[in-house]
């Protein structure tokens, strides 16, 4: 087997190091949007029972901002893998 030249080679490894890193911050979009649904939910309840959980909306927005962060991570990463992608595999 030939191995193909090693700008092709390093834009391979670059390519799958930005998919590893857009698969982690998908695995903390998931995370994230389970955690938010929690505290949701408990401020929900805090606010029928007439008592506001601040603790909870306060961490919502924490959460909120991680989600922020991580999407744009992903949309980033995504346009370096697009623009890898014709290096990596020119075929």
């Amino acid at each position: 087997m030939q191995f193909p030249d090693d700008a092709t080679l390093i834009a391979r490894g670059k390519y799958s190091t930005l998919g590893k890193e857009r698969r982690k911050q998908l695995v903390r979009v998931q995370q994230t949007s389970a955690n938010l649904l929690g505290l949701c939910q408990q401020a929900m309840h805090g606010v029928q029972a007439e008592q506001a959980d601040t603790k909870a909306i306060s961490a919502m927005q924490t959460h909120v901002d991680s989600l922020k962060d991580a999407g744009d991570r992903i949309v980033d990463l995504g346009m370096d893998m697009a623009e890898l992608k014709h290096h990596a595999w020119p075929e």
